[in-house]
């Protein structure tokens, strides 16, 4: 084959990635050869071996990869990425295939992804050859030169993904937000904290997990109960959004805080372990809490109108202070994402509450194999 594919694939040896554990995986070469599995160990661990080797050729046929510190969370990227390194190690040579994969970035029919891929797995050599990329006439060319580079760690890349963040037209939006969240730039922390009171909710959204990644001082994280779940709250303007995810990782965000609920109010849960009122003009909600096996109903507990407030003491661990006052209702998670989205629903809450569902994947496997485009090999 010809073109794009055949100048990503050319030099590639590895024929599939099978998983054995979320942090080891082995490699398969195509054929077989002891001498072409150690070049390939050689390869990875000089591209990605920073303080210690994580390609071990154990057969002619199969090299054992252990995935660094660094990439755990970024499994996926990280095996796309030594699926598809070359195996020769000359300078001169990689130099003449990244000028070459420019000539077919600019093709508009070719897998801009795929090219990315291959020039991010040569390495930062690669910079002087894309960094005339970043100011291009097409938005497709600048924007995958610019996300080359600043994962390679090229902060005059952060304005041009800025810029394709920031407008609303570009096609690479959402793709920009997300790659200005993989590392800790400052001035890329800085594009996210402006998105994150974006009018576009996904663009919100996607600048919040971000913003999450890098740790960024405009998030606020607070574990709430024993291994209940976590709360964000994400200071700032726009439309008030609350987030949460069914995975293994429970979380809600709080989007556009300081939020508040709006008297008059009157909710039971459908199981009846919490009834929560308040009049109208009143400064403070009413919770009364049903225990789940005894069925005792506590005294009236009274607190303020925050959200934040509410939602820390509904999943908190049952409990109270030396003043009597009660620090958590125990309820779990399901629970809690329960009167969260229905105080929302009836306009108690003046927010829009997002549900994310895990994608298939998350379900099933925390890293998928991947197979190895064809190699001349």
């Amino acid at each position: 084959q010809e073109g794009a594919e055949a100048n990503v694939r050319r030099g590639m040896v590895l024929g599939g990635g099978v998983v054995t554990s979320p942090r080891r995986l082995q490699l398969v070469l195509l054929a077989p050869s002891y001498q072409v599995a150690r070049q390939a160990q050689d390869r990875i661990n000089g591209r990605f071996g920073v303080t210690e080797d994580v390609a071990d050729a154990t057969s002619p046929s199969l090299i054992d990869l252990y995935i660094p510190p660094e990439w755990v969370g970024r499994e996926g990227r990280f095996l796309a990425l030594v699926m598809r390194l070359y195996l020769y190690s000359d300078p001169s040579v990689l130099e003449r295939r990244a000028r070459d994969l420019v000539d077919e970035l600019l093709d508009a029919e070719t897998n801009a992804e795929q090219i990315a891929l291959a020039w991010e797995g040569i390495g930062r050599s690669v910079l002087p050859v894309i960094r005339p990329l970043y100011g291009h006439a097409s938005p497709r060319v600048s924007f995958y030169a610019a996300s080359t580079g600043f994962r390679l760690g090229d902060a005059m890349a952060v304005e041009v993904l800025g810029r394709h963040a920031r407008d609303a037209a570009s096609p690479h939006r959402l793709a920009a937000v997300r790659v200005l969240g993989e590392g800790q730039v400052i001035s890329a922390i800085a594009v996210l904290e402006t998105l994150v009171t974006d009018p576009d909710q996904q663009v919100r959204l996607a600048a919040y997990r971000g913003l999450r990644q890098t740790r960024s001082a405009k998030v606020q994280s607070y574990q709430v109960g024993r291994d209940n779940f976590t709360l964000d709250v994400v200071s700032g303007g726009g439309g008030a959004v609350i987030w949460a995810k069914r995975t293994e990782a429970q979380r809600i965000a709080l989007l556009g805080a300081p939020l508040s609920v709006i008297p008059p109010v009157f909710y039971v849960h459908p199981s009846e372990a919490l009834t929560l009122s308040a009049d109208e003009g009143a400064d403070r909600l009413t919770l009364v809490r049903r225990t789940p096996y005894s069925g005792l109903v506590s005294g009236p507990i009274r607190i303020g109108l925050d959200v934040e407030q509410m939602v820390r003491l509904l999943g908190g661990q049952a409990g109270v202070d030396d003043q009597d006052r009660a620090t958590g209702l125990g309820m779990d998670y399901a629970q809690v994402l329960e009167v969260v989205s229905r105080l929302c629903q009836d306009g108690a809450i003046a927010a829009s509450f997002v549900l994310e569902e895990p994608a298939l994947i998350e379900l099933t496997s925390p890293l998928r194999p991947e197979e190895r485009p064809e190699s001349e090999f």
